[in-house]
């Protein structure tokens, strides 16, 4: 997509985009993810293109990488950062295929984040991780529905309390609607079996900054 502003005379100029080419392509990875608040550190860059939808297109968002990103090191330009929903569902994919041990941070970004849910697993049907998705999700529930854990309860608390804000807005939408259907494609179904409860409640605990 190609951007230009036309000067309108008023304070702020009209922004025009022209569709430059019928394959869309987003970015993702976890560089993206940090910009969209993933608490986690890279030693280099991890962010890749990927082909996607013109939904996908109008909810990403052209990012200039701060000065402390990892991103800025190689980057002198905007990143075309895919939303949170998209990078979630392609990080997904990515591990499944690659085993890139990356499912973890993404317990934690549902653990501790607002999503999109419709999107998100409709995102995740398209991409072939529709069920490993809503197995995941299910599974962070589940966590921290229960009241009782083996693991530090400053960390469980912390973490259950933030992830009961987001269950009630959840409940609000419906959500148990979206998680009941099959979904398409179980790819990563094994890492998100062998997930687990600890480790979803200390990545949840650092990713709100409860622990280092």
């Amino acid at each position: 997509m190609e951007k230009r502003l036309q000067n309108v005379q008023s304070v702020f100029p009209m922004e025009l985009y022209k569709v430059k080419s019928t394959r869309v392509k987003i970015q993702v990875g976890l560089s993206v993810l940090i910009l969209h608040g993933l608490n986690w550190d890279l030693d280099e860059d991890d962010m890749v293109w990927v082909q996607s939808d013109m939904r996908a297109l109008v909810r990403a968002t052209q990012v200039k990488p701060s000065s402390s990103s990892p991103l800025a090191r190689s980057l002198s330009g905007l990143v075309l950062a895919g939303c949170l929903e998209d990078c979630v569902a392609y990080e997904l994919k990515r591990d499944a295929t690659e085993d890139r041990g990356t499912i973890e941070l993404l317990a934690a970004i549902i653990g501790s984040k607002r999503l999109d849910s419709p999107y998100l697993f409709e995102r995740a049907d398209r991409i072939g991780v529709g069920q490993s998705l809503r197995s995941l999700f299910r599974k962070v529930s589940d966590v921290f529905s229960s009241s009782e854990s083996e693991t530090e309860g400053r960390s469980f608390l912390a973490a259950r309390e933030a992830f009961l804000k987001l269950a009630r807005q959840y409940a609000s939408i419906g959500i148990e609607d979206v998680l009941n259907e099959k979904g398409r494609g179980a790819a990563g179904a094994n890492l998100v079996a062998n997930l687990t409860d600890t480790a979803i409640v200390n990545i949840t605990a650092k990713q709100l900054g409860v622990t280092g």
